[in-house]
């Protein structure tokens, strides 16, 4: 065996970073290496967690708050849409009153208006709402009304919990839209004239200066005026030389004409007239946003004179006007409807909807995350040597190894050459290695002779 005054012979430089202290420390640092993780962010999953709780419980908010909160009536409601058309029939009471019976009544002339719908204020889902409704011919007034209203912010009927100090006029049924959502029934609509409801019959499905509606139509028979106010605006009676003067212009028949021309002398001075209401109307309301998009109205007025007994001398047509909506309020209409059903669409259906698929998706990916870093990790084995081992550079690094762990067991040959090597029995130095220090040329070879003969290049005794 090699003495402990040896020299280790000239080794590749890799071979001698591998010597005893230098070999240990660098086995030890590439193995804790090859062990130590890749840094990574291990936690990623939990943020990506909260986000997608947090998409989800925005889309909970849109869909149970903002979106109900949409669809009802807004504060800032208000909407002014012009009106045109035609008075057929139309006493003047102010030239009446004056004798110009001529000018007393007028037919088949054009008319202009407004309607003005506004939201005067709010107390939670209740709304106090005015409306307005003026005519005139050629810039003269030739009528108007206004009502306030108290109605649910939601369903648009009335409501029953309205401030104490609101005024508002009693009504039932619809007064100034419709609901979000209109459907495909009927409503009752409430008429002003009469103060009392009429049923809103639901008659078709069309499209309408291309957005689509739901088409609704009520009809009232004539029936008596009721409304104060309205009554408040027609003469209570006509003189009997007012009724005289105005029954060359009558629309009635001749028959009728010479009826109530032989019983005027006989009649009081101040003939008493009774009014009834009749209409018709039709209403275009796009059902998302319950936007009205045009109303084509008729209204009738007429006064029956009374005579003797109750008997009825004649029907003077005081009110007889058709209206619609202008094309450019049509139009105005259009795209107020069009742009409130993009936004309750938004909040209500498609922003939720991408909210719950962004969470769904970090939730799951979240999940798949955490299970993935929970799995254990493969043991880490240590790189291969960045050196081909041979018998020489086994010998170095076994025997530092052997030396640093102070181990050893008298007369045994000594590893790494006993069942570690291509020895098949204890190392010998051969001549030449003790001569010269140097190894074989061919390492690892093993040296054959037999029992009890000294190995080969051993001197004779």
């Amino acid at each position: 065996m090699r003495t402990s005054g040896e020299e280790v012979p000239d080794l590749p430089r890799d071979v001698q970073a591998s010597e005893p202290g230098s070999s240990r420390r660098g086995r030890t640092a590439a193995r804790t290496r090859a062990e130590r993780p890749r840094p990574r962010w291990r936690w990623w999953p939990i943020p990506l967690a909260l986000l997608g709780l947090a998409a989800l419980a925005a889309a909970a908010v849109l869909a149970w708050s903002v979106a109900p909160n949409r669809t009802q009536l807004p504060e800032d409601y208000a909407a002014t849409r012009d009106i045109t058309g035609t008075a057929n029939a139309l006493l003047n009471p102010q030239a009446l009153a004056a004798g110009d019976a001529g000018g007393a009544l007028v037919s088949n002339v054009p008319v202009t208006g407004q309607r003005t719908v506004r939201v005067v204020s709010t107390s939670g889902r209740t709304a106090q709402v005015q409306a307005e409704r003026a005519l005139a011919i050629d810039g003269q007034p030739i009528g108007s009304s206004t009502a306030t209203y108290a109605v649910d912010r939601l369903s648009l009927e009335p409501a029953d919990d309205a401030p104490q100090d609101w005024t508002v006029d009693p009504h039932e049924g619809l007064t100034v839209a419709f609901p979000v959502d209109a459907e495909q029934r009927d409503y009752t609509v409430w008429v002003p004239d009469l103060q009392t409801t009429a049923p809103l019959r639901f008659v078709r499905e069309e499209p309408r200066e291309g957005v689509n509606t739901y088409v609704y139509q009520v009809e009232v028979p004539e029936t008596p005026i009721q409304n104060p106010a309205v009554l408040s605006t027609l003469p209570a009676g006509l003189s009997r030389s007012a009724l005289q003067g105005l029954l060359p212009v009558l629309p009635i028949s001749d028959e009728q004409r010479a009826v109530l021309a032989q019983a005027a002398p006989g009649l009081p001075e101040e003939v008493p007239v009774r009014y009834t209401y009749r209409g018709t109307a039709t209403y275009w309301v796009e059902p998302t946003t319950g936007t009205i998009v045009d109303i084509q109205q008729q209204v009738v007025r007429t006064g029956t004179v009374g005579g003797p007994g109750g008997a009825v001398l004649a029907q003077l047509p005081v009110y007889n006007v058709d209206t619609r909506f202008a094309d450019a309020s049509v139009a105005a209409a259009v795209r107020d409807a069009n742009d409130r059903r993009e936004g309750l669409t938004a909040v209500s259906t498609t922003w939720p909807a991408i909210l719950v698929a962004l969470g769904a998706v970090a939730l799951l990916v979240a999940l798949l995350g955490l299970l993935i870093r929970r799995r254990p990790s493969p043991r880490s084995v240590a790189p291969p040597p960045a050196y081909r081992p041979t018998e020489r550079t086994t010998r170095v690094d076994l025997d530092a190894a052997r030396r640093a762990e102070g181990v050893g067991r008298a007369g045994e040959p000594q590893p790494p050459y006993v069942g570690q090597s291509q020895h098949t029995g204890p190392y010998r130095q051969s001549p030449a290695e003790q001569t010269t220090g140097q190894a074989d040329e061919e390492p690892g070879r093993a040296q054959r002779h037999g029992p009890g003969r000294p190995p080969p290049g051993t001197p004779e005794p």
